[in-house]
């Protein structure tokens, strides 16, 4: 708790001025380490003069100065301040992605923003926060996998090697989400769907977010160049979103 009323005291003195502040959520962690204590969420509303990445930078400054320490994934840690949207904006340069990569799914996330920002839209999916909590219960253990590239070539699919590689990263991922009950459909980006809000999306491309308007529900997005994660990542998306 002494950690987040400092984090409050900090942000002014980061040309960040607070609008408004969920209530604290305490959460069980996911995707990290076996054994971790619950975790504390909130989301705030703020007003900056500042650009989304250059406020980035200011809010890893600020956890520097709380004392974080960037060791284990996921792992335990003192502040873990996240961008979630900055106006209408899309930016997929790290270490400024927002939309913020993984709120769409994360009910830890929406459940405190929708407190504060309910009606605020979400630039990818069009949904506004509150609609994307809503969808989390209806997407009833079913997945789709989507393949290909968004806006531009990507040279991970040119190379015949590479794509044998990608197929049998593919091909392992759909048995390990099989292996945790759900169901998975395959197919390229871009191929439609009967019904897109009651299927958890994932998309496996070079690109950091789906093309605005592609999806209009909760999505991750698995980097072609990061297999060794995917099935860690999907593993911890399913746990979020309970």
């Amino acid at each position: 708790m002494s950690s987040w009323h400092e984090v409050l005291a900090r942000l002014p003195h980061h040309q960040i001025e607070v609008v408004s502040c969920s209530r604290l959520f305490e959460t069980v962690p996911v995707g990290g380490p076996v054994g971790q204590s619950t975790f504390l969420n909130a989301a705030l509303t703020v007003r900056t003069r500042l650009s989304a990445p250059d406020l980035v930078v200011e809010l890893l400054a600020v956890e520097r100065e709380i004392g974080r320490v960037r060791e284990t994934r996921w792992g335990p840690r003192l502040v873990d301040l996240d961008l979630m949207l900055f106006e209408s904006q899309v930016h997929d340069l790290l270490p400024c992605l927002v939309p913020h990569p993984r709120m769409t799914f994360r009910r830890f996330m929406l459940e405190p923003a929708c407190e504060v920002a309910s009606d605020w839209i979400h630039p990818i999916t069009q949904c506004s926060l509150a609609s994307l909590l809503e969808q989390l219960p209806r997407i009833n253990g079913k997945a789709r996998l989507l393949v290909g590239a968004n806006h531009r070539p990507a040279p991970d699919f040119e190379s015949p090697t590479d794509q044998n590689r990608l197929n049998a990263a593919l091909d392992g991922l759909m048995a390990a989400i099989q292996e945790m009950g759900w169901e998975v459909s395959r197919g390229p980006i871009g191929s439609p769907a009967t019904e897109t809000r009651s299927a958890f999306n994932i998309f496996v491309t070079a690109e950091r977010h789906p093309a605005p308007g592609s999806v209009h529900g909760p999505y991750l997005v698995l980097p072609v160049d990061e297999t060794e994660q995917w099935t860690s990542d999907v593993v911890a998306a399913f746990q979020s979103l309970r």
